[in-house]
């Protein structure tokens, strides 16, 4: 007997016509229905519409799938004779490996307050990055004295005092000591040293610069007195070799500034050969080892008759380029390039007698 296709319909009150009808009828119905449940098997349907929609659509296309399918011309009270066409799925609609979540419930991604926090924690991380480059760059070698809150206060007190010594100085000059001063003491972030190089009286220029130190030392809240002396005399290397010379001025000057971050070099024009180059380094703009520093130089030239800031930077310029460049190892360049650097705050001083150290 050959395998019916279809389940046998009751014969009463339903034709043979009516019967075929109702079948194609409930394949549509299932075909609409399968249509129904890709559509809500679609991700991108999904992300549509809002959260709360999203399950109430879900709810509603779940419990169509459990209503009956009927044939067409009957009523919703059919007997039971009609109950093998009844849908009777109740497999939870697939979601693409989510699970349904209460109504009240968020999505990780969308609290708000979590996010926040995360933000935070990022931005927290990258200022204080930035903060440790900032101060890594201000100071490399990680070995600059801390300065108190109030230094440039300090400094100015010390040049007051300097100027009752030292009235008869031009007033240029004190100008000169004060810009030098603002590159380290009224700084937050100090970018290069403050170099002042004095010109002058060999007596007049020592007993200057010892006092001048002295007042660098109390901005960087140290004692004069406390610390072993910042002098480093130019004279001592007169009949040293040049390399030598060097290298003796290398370790003074990097042992002086990282502990004290003062230093004082007398009479560097009496200096060997291209041992002034040493300075170039030190007094750099852009690339010193120490930052953070306060650097006094000193060199013997008659300037009792020199009067303005102009003049007096023409006047020291011109008497080192005279004396270097006869000396081996030096050239014009190389002249030039280390006055660019030791030679922006030049003071010219007048002779002082009476003046003792």
């Amino acid at each position: 007997m050959p395998r019916r296709l279809y389940p046998e319909l009751p014969t009463e009150n339903v034709g043979t016509s009516g019967r075929v009808s109702d079948y194609e009828e409930q394949e549509e119905q299932e075909e609409e229905q399968k249509e129904v449940d890709d559509v809500t098997e679609d991700s991108s349907f999904e992300r549509v519409l809002p959260g709360r929609d999203r399950y109430n659509l879900r709810d509603t296309l779940s419990r169509d799938r459990r209503e009956p399918v009927r044939p067409r011309g009957s009523s919703p009270s059919s007997s039971s004779e009609t109950s093998f066409l009844y849908t009777t799925t109740h497999e939870t609609p697939r979601t693409g490996g989510r699970s349904h979540r209460p109504h009240g419930d968020s999505h990780p991604y969308e609290n708000w307050q979590e996010m926040a926090r995360e933000y935070i924690r990022e931005l927290i991380i990258i200022v204080t990055a930035l903060l440790g480059m900032l101060v890594y760059l201000a100071d490399p070698w990680g070995t600059s004295v801390q300065k108190p809150l109030d230094a440039m206060v300090l400094y100015n007190e010390g040049m007051r005092h300097m100027v009752s010594r030292y009235g008869s100085q031009d007033r240029d000059s004190w100008l000169v000591l004060r810009t030098a001063g603002r590159h380290v003491f009224n700084s937050s972030v100090v970018q290069e040293p403050a170099v002042v190089l004095l010109a002058g009286d060999p007596s007049t220029s020592a007993c200057f610069a010892q006092e001048l130190a002295a007042v660098a030392l109390s901005a960087y809240g140290l004692d004069p007195t406390t610390y072993s002396s910042t002098i480093i005399k130019g004279a001592s290397y007169r009949h040293s070799e040049a390399a030598a010379a060097k290298k003796a001025l290398d370790i003074r000057l990097s042992s002086t500034l990282s502990k004290q971050s003062v230093a004082t070099l007398l009479e560097l024009d009496i200096l060997p050969g291209d041992s002034p180059l040493m300075l170039h380094t030190y007094c750099d703009h852009e690339n010193a080892p120490f930052k953070d520093a306060f650097i006094i130089l000193s060199t013997s030239v008659d300037t009792d008759g020199v009067v303005g800031s102009r003049h007096c930077d023409a006047v020291v310029h011109s008497a080192l380029e005279d004396r270097w460049k006869n000396q081996p190892g030096l050239n014009k360049d190389k002249i030039g390039a280390l006055l660019a650097r030791i030679g922006n705050s030049v003071v010219c001083l007048r002779t002082q007698r009476d003046i003792t150290c």
